[in-house]
């Protein structure tokens, strides 16, 4: 039996790396006495298939896990028993049970959602200070994006495994770029902890990107982009990266969630 687990990584876990995600998921699955199927002939363990890595200090809200169970049980009897066995902060939000005959859950992500809302007072560099006077975000935003849509090109570096650098276009990579105002925190804080002035709305810049591929782009790398179109340096750690929806472009320009939309379906782009 194969079963799809929907979950979030909250901001409290963001700074736990893949690994260490992987291992916790592996021990809660394993105290929840689910029946697992075990892979591997001298160090047994169970088949775990995460959708997509996240990198060490982005949350998710609709991260995806498949299970590889060796007898059948009920979803509702699976949910209550792993469930209870989690850590903090990594929530259950969903199962659902899928042919063992799909593709892999690898296979098939290539195509996310993002969100960067700037938190710390460097986030948006030297604007920052029309920021503290008054004037929103959001404002700061909308200008990045609209000089992103129009300019030719948009290139940042990016450092190779070799250590080499190497210039991409983050422009054509990018499905949809947006801006986004409102209570947009996955945690609820608010300007008090995030360098925003008090009364000014949340806002955060919203974008669909390929996973997995040689035309994935990174988020800090979309930051980086709309800073430089405005001539600043935005600094991308000084912000919160949340990955939403998880996608499956068919290459044929459509794609589809991983996990059936409910009344609060993706409407992004």
């Amino acid at each position: 039996m194969r079963v799809r687990i929907l979950f979030a990584k909250d901001p409290a876990v963001r700074f736990i790396s893949h690994l260490d995600l992987a291992r916790a998921w592996e021990r809660a699955l394993r105290r929840s006495g689910v029946p697992l199927k075990l892979a591997g002939e001298f160090n047994p363990h169970p088949r775990l298939v995460f959708a997509a890595p996240l990198s060490v200090g982005a949350c998710g809200e609709r991260e995806l896990l498949d299970v590889f169970l060796a007898q059948g049980m009920g979803l509702d009897e699976f949910a209550r028993a792993v469930r209870t066995r989690l850590p903090a902060g990594l929530p259950l939000l969903g199962v659902r049970e899928v042919s063992p005959e799909e593709p892999a859950l690898t296979a098939q992500a290539n195509l996310a959602d993002y969100r960067w809302e700037p938190r710390g007072p460097s986030a948006l560099g030297s604007v920052r200070q029309d920021v503290e006077a008054g004037a929103a975000a959001a404002e700061v935003l909308h200008r990045a994006v609209e000089a992103f849509w129009a300019a030719p090109a948009c290139p940042v570096e990016r450092k190779t495994k070799s250590g080499q650098l190497r210039t991409i276009d983050v422009r054509p990579l990018l499905k949809g770029l947006a801006v986004e105002v409102g209570d947009l925190s996955s945690d609820g804080s608010r300007s008090s902890d995030g360098g925003r002035p008090a009364g000014a709305p949340d806002s955060a810049v919203v974008f669909r990107a390929a996973l997995g591929t040689e035309d994935a782009v990174r988020p800090s790398e979309v930051v980086a982009a709309l800073g430089a179109c405005l001539k600043q340096v935005f600094a991308p750690e000084a912000g919160l990266v949340t990955r939403g929806w998880l996608y499956h472009e068919n290459g044929e320009g459509g794609s589809l969630p991983l996990w059936p939309p409910t009344g609060d379906g993706p409407a992004m782009f």
